[in-house]
């Protein structure tokens, strides 16, 4: 989903991309069912031998929305509200003004997209991908479906 905003200091707006980090029943479903393995990636899990593994030791991204000013920045805001910029390399330094808008765009965003940050929250908080290790993907789909995902 896209949302557009119009910027007054970073020129046209931004596009707003919404990443739902809730998705891992469907993936194993499409991607994983009757699969021994898969080169499809899902965050979080591997496939091996029919079996599902949480990934040790990898960073998975936990952004819920990244926000792109296409000549100056990202923005990749958290569902707990953090947020980070990623200015361009050749891109001039934000200033205070475009900071601060930037500070507004985050908190009315996850005001605007309250259900869907409410979502991502409570997937976070609770970790569902931690109770598939070991199962096959028929098994993890019956067991994320019993857990409400």
């Amino acid at each position: 989903m896209t949302v557009e905003y119009k910027s007054l200091l970073l020129g046209k707006g931004p596009s707003i991309t919404l990443n739902d980090r809730t998705q891992i029943r469907q993936n194993i479903s499409k991607y994983w069912q009757n699969q021994t393995s898969s080169m499809y990636n899902i965050q979080y899990l591997d496939l091996n031998n029919g079996v599902i593994n949480i990934k040790q030791y990898c960073y998975e991204r936990t952004d819920i929305f990244v926000v792109q000013f296409s000549n100056r920045c990202n923005i990749f805001v958290e569902a707990d509200g953090q947020h980070s910029v990623n200015v361009f390399e050749n891109a001039t330094p934000l200033t205070m003004a475009e900071d601060t808008y930037i500070e507004l765009l985050c908190e009315e965003l996850l005001i605007a997209e309250s259900n869907f940050v409410e979502t991502q929250r409570l997937f976070f908080g609770t970790q569902p991908w931690l109770q598939l290790e070991g199962l096959t993907p028929d098994q993890a789909i019956v067991k994320l479906k019993s857990l409400g995902w």
